[in-house]
């Protein structure tokens, strides 16, 4: 993948995130120039609906 601002290639890297008071870290594409993160719908529908789950669970 490239960053469409820096025209330069994506690395991997761990970042954090929070959804619905929920932190969760993941290892995706960043761009090493700008630091934008690439998170794709898969990744969001997959995560979104694990913490959704384990909510309504408890």
């Amino acid at each position: 993948m490239i960053c469409k601002k820096c025209d330069c290639g994506l690395t991997p890297a761990k970042k954090e995130f929070s959804y619905l008071g929920r932190n969760f870290s993941a290892e995706v594409p960043v761009c090493p120039n700008c630091g934008a993160v690439y998170v794709s719908e898969d990744f969001v529908n997959e995560r979104m609906k694990k913490i959704e789950s384990a909510i309504e669970d408890k």
